[in-house]
């Protein structure tokens, strides 16, 4: 439910605003960069005992390799994308996201789609 949501979020940020704008005038700020960089990594990082946690259940003829790299794949791109979203949306709305990403965000999926949205973005927001 979660990933369909998502992806109908996205859809509608990159359709329904200008980001041509936002990326055609980038403005780089090196403590902002460094610090999305270690948030990033600290991510990562932090999910390796679930890694650890979860191999110990599998069967003894998976490669410690290949449970390595399907999870790091799955969390690189879940970070990348949730990351990159968040960030775009703070591009496109300013001040407006600011102290109001939840009601942002769900308000990109319309009035029709509010309670579906909200119930699969609010959790994870208060987390």
């Amino acid at each position: 439910m979660s990933v369909v949501v998502f992806v109908y979020l996205t859809f509608r940020l990159v359709t329904t605003h200008d980001l041509g704008a936002v990326l055609a005038a980038p403005e780089f700020d090196g403590p902002a960069f460094l610090l999305a960089l270690s948030l990033t990594a600290s991510w990562q990082l932090t999910f390796g005992p679930y890694v650890a946690d979860t191999s110990r259940y599998l069967p003894t003829s998976t490669w410690v390799r290949t449970t390595f790299w399907w999870t790091y794949g799955g969390t690189t791109l879940g970070a990348t994308w949730a990351m990159s979203f968040g960030a775009l949306a703070y591009s496109v709305a300013g001040s407006a996201f600011k102290g109001n990403e939840v009601p942002y965000v769900v308000g990109l999926g319309g009035e029709a789609l509010l309670i579906p949205l909200l119930l699969a973005i609010a959790p994870s927001a208060s987390s």
